[in-house]
């Protein structure tokens, strides 16, 4: 296996939804779309614990401010 990310299509959708196990932990879902395919959608779903979807979230904030700063 590589350590290279394959690459995929820009997303077109962004779902979350709450996961909960067997045992009543909760995680947060989170589900990609793209289109490799014009007609047919792949979706790509993961879930992430509470404390990692915060950290994600904060890392997507900072991202997204740097981006839309004219000074990057």
């Amino acid at each position: 296996m590589s350590d290279v990310p394959k690459r995929v299509p820009p997303i077109e959708k962004v779902r979350l939804r709450k996961l909960t196990t067997a045992d009543g932990a909760a995680y947060v879902g989170v589900e990609l779309e793209y289109r490799v395919d014009p007609d047919e959608p792949v979706r790509l779903a993961f879930g992430l614990t509470p404390g990692d979807a915060v950290e994600l979230g904060m890392h997507l904030k900072q991202l997204g401010e740097k981006l839309e700063s004219t000074e990057h």
